[in-house]
């Protein structure tokens, strides 16, 4: 993952040339994921990196805005070599970060890194024929893909018996696009928080988030749910709330921590 101050250490110009260096460590023809979060400054950024990507002979499937797990997931299916996902940076509203994802949907590692890095600093970039650069496609149907999986993988007809009422804080992230879809196939009663996309507010201050939890925990316990969930706006991050209102930590169920990925 690369971290930098929005448009004053990741500028346009900055990330595209990252993007051709990324694209160059790619077999050309060779096609890539792209996504990010709802924020303005994740959008620029990410235009600019597919120029670079394109430049150097790889196609690109645009997700546009998507949650990261949803991108992990198409990842582990087949087709594409790897993907990024531009954001803004939870502990830094002034930064952003560029999630590198390889072939399986898991985070770069540092031989991947390190190869792009060494063609980013000599500049040894690889330019595609000017009948040849990369194209880019759309992939509407990505999020119904998803949710495909999701049922596969459960016992729906189990879970719809019970009928579990829940409540969710999407913090306006793009999960709130999807989720809601997935946990009314599993026969869930919903209550929906912050489920709108919100470009200017993506993150949250700690202490903002600290008022949230608190107001989750007590419409849980108010309304007789099951149980309340607490999403981060990576979407990768999730605090559960049980039906006395009790704040449960990542850490301390990581059982359930699959359920959201």
């Amino acid at each position: 993952m690369i971290k930098g101050l929005t448009n004053i250490e990741l500028t346009p110009e900055f990330v595209a040339k990252l993007g051709c260096a990324y694209g160059t460590s790619l077999q050309k023809g060779s096609f890539v994921l792209a996504g990010r979060d709802a924020s303005l400054s994740s959008r620029m950024l990410k235009r600019s990196f597919l120029g670079g990507i394109l430049s150097a002979g790889v196609n690109v499937r645009d997700l546009k805005m998507v949650s990261l797990p949803i991108m992990r997931y198409k990842l582990r299916t087949f087709g594409e070599a790897g993907g990024v996902h531009f954001r803004q940076a939870i502990d830094d509203p002034a930064s952003t970060e560029i999630v590198f994802l390889d072939a399986d949907g898991l985070d770069f590692s540092s031989s991947m890194g390190k190869n792009v890095e060494r063609i980013f600093y000599k500049e040894n970039f690889r330019r595609a024929h000017h009948m040849e650069p990369g194209g880019i496609s759309e992939l509407p149907q990505v999020a119904d893909f998803y949710r495909e999986g999701f049922a596969r993988a459960l016992d729906m007809e189990l879970l719809r018996k019970a009928g579990f009422k829940v409540v969710v804080d999407f913090n306006h992230s793009p999960a709130g696009q999807t989720l809601p879809a997935i946990l009314n196939d599993m026969g869930c009663e919903v209550i929906g928080i912050n489920a709108y996309i919100d470009e200017e507010r993506v993150t949250k201050k700690p202490e903002n988030n600290a008022q949230s939890l608190q107001q989750l925990a007590k419409i849980v316990s108010s309304l007789e749910a099951k149980a309340g969930f607490w999403l981060d706006t990576t979407s990768e991050e999730v605090i559960l709330v049980d039906e006395t209102g009790r704040l449960y930590e990542p850490r301390n169920f990581s059982p359930c921590w699959w359920l959201f990925r």
